[in-house]
C-alpha cells in the first residue's frame, strides 16, 4: 500500500450507529485505521475524513486553516444525519482530532451521544510553539522542526507511512500553527466548559508532545455528569498505534456500546 492509498479517507461497517474518527494536525487516517477497525468488527459504522491540506505536504499545507480543517467533520455530521437516520453518533479523535471532538461536542451537542477523546491538548507546553506567532510578522512562512514518530514502540520508527508523513511535514508550516494555537485557546476558555456529553478521556502517561496533565485539565473543566480518564501507561503521542492500543480501543468501544 502506498502513501496516497494508505492515508486516504475511509468508511468501515454497517448500520445505525456512527463513528466519527478525527486524525491530528499533520496526520491523516492511516494514524485511526486500526481503531476503525475494531469499531467496525464490534458493530459501528465509521467515518474517517481526511481534513484539508493533510496528507500533502508543507506548502499545499500552509494556506489551510482550523475552520477549513474542521470542514470535512461538519461535511461527515451532515452526510450521515441526511443520509442514513442514525440511532446514534459518537465521535473520537487523536490530538488535534480529540480537540475537535470536544468542539464537536459543543457545536453539535444534540446530534452526539458520547465522545472519547484522545491524546488531546486544550494547552500546549513547548515555548517554541508560542514563538511562532512572533515569527509570523516577519513574513516567515516555513521553520524547521525535526519530525519523529512519537510512539515508545520502535517498530513504528521505520514504519514507511509514518516517516513519509514525516518527511512531507519535515518544517512548521507557520500561519497554520498560529491558526491551531488560536482555536485552542478558543476551545478552552469558550467551549470545554459548556461540553456536557458523557465523555473518555484517553492520554498515554509517555506523551512527549501533548503533557498529560491536558486530560486532568479537560476532565476537571467539562461539564459532564459521566466523565472518565483512561490512562495509557506504556504510550506516547500517537496513541492509537502504539503498545497500549488494544486497551484503548476495547475501552472506547465498550465506553461507546454502554450508551446505545
Amino acid at each position: 500500500m502506498n502513501y496516497e492509498q494508505a492515508t486516504k479517507a475511509f468508511e468501515l461497517g454497517e448500520g445505525k450507529n456512527f463513528v466519527i474518527l478525527s486524525h491530528g494536525y499533520t496526520g491523516n487516517p492511516y494514524e485511526l485505521r486500526e481503531l476503525g477497525q475494531h469499531l467496525a468488527d464490534n458493530g459501528f459504522h465509521v467515518f474517517v475524513p481526511l481534513l484539508d491540506g493533510h496528507a500533502k505536504d508543507a506548502k499545499q499545507f500552509v494556506d489551510t486553516r482550523w475552520p477549513d480543517w474542521y470542514l470535512r467533520i461538519e461535511e461527515t455530521i451532515t452526510r450521515i444525519k441526511e443520509n442514513y437516520n442514525p440511532s446514534h453518533i459518537f465521535m473520537s479523535g487523536l490530538s488535534m482530532g480529540g480537540a475537535f471532538t470536544l468542539y464537536t461536542a459543543f457545536n453539535y451537542a444534540s446530534d452526539l451521544t458520547a465522545i472519547a477523546p484522545i491524546a488531546t491538548p486544550v494547552f500546549l507546553t513547548q515555548k517554541l510553539l508560542w514563538l511562532l506567532p512572533i515569527v509570523r510578522f516577519f513574513h516567515i512562512k516555513y521553520f524547521p522542526y525535526p519530525m519523529e514518530v512519537l510512539t515508545m514502540n520502535k517498530d513504528l520508527w521505520t514504519d514507511p507511512i509514518f516517516l513519509e508523513n514525516n518527511q512531507r511535514y519535515n518544517k512548521f508550516a507557520v500561519p497554520t500553527v498560529v491558526s491551531l494555537l488560536s482555536f485552542l485557546k478558543e476551545l478552552k476558555n469558550q467551549y470545554l466548559p459548556r461540553v456536557n456529553l458523557p465523555i473518555l478521556i484517553a492520554h498515554g502517561k509517555k506523551d512527549s508532545f501533548v503533557h498529560p496533565s491536558n486530560a486532568s485539565y479537560i476532565y476537571g473543566h467539562v461539564s459532564s455528569s459521566q466523565k472518565k480518564i483512561l490512562w495509557l501507561e506504556n504510550s506516547n503521542h500517537v496513541a492509537t498505534v502504539d503498545f497500549d492500543k488494544e486497551l484503548l480501543f476495547n475501552e472506547i468501544t465498550k465506553f461507546f456500546q454502554a450508551h446505545l
